[in-house]
């Protein structure tokens, strides 16, 4: 497929985005006619997690630590709604 001008906006933000982003990787991509599909591949080697002391409370004899999950550095709908 030739790209016409927004074909060609389409490509170089999709390159971009990886250029602009350190946790981000970018597979395999199609441009369509009016939209695009890609993979996107969010790494978190380690960056997102929290290194506070753990947060354990302790409820009706139930041990909780709230750091068990550690957020990802950066979340899906915030990099396709950046782009």
């Amino acid at each position: 497929m030739v790209l016409n001008e927004y074909g060609h906006i389409a490509y170089n933000e999709w390159v971009k985005t990886s250029e602009i982003r350190d946790n981000v990787t970018l597979g395999t991509f199609v441009i369509m006619p009016n939209h695009i599909h890609g993979i996107i591949i969010l790494e978190t080697n380690g960056r997102g997690v929290s290194h506070t002391p753990k947060n354990i409370t302790k409820q009706d004899d139930a041990v909780t630590d709230y750091n068990q999950h550690p957020k990802p550095l950066v979340q899906l709908y915030v990099v396709i709604n950046q782009w």
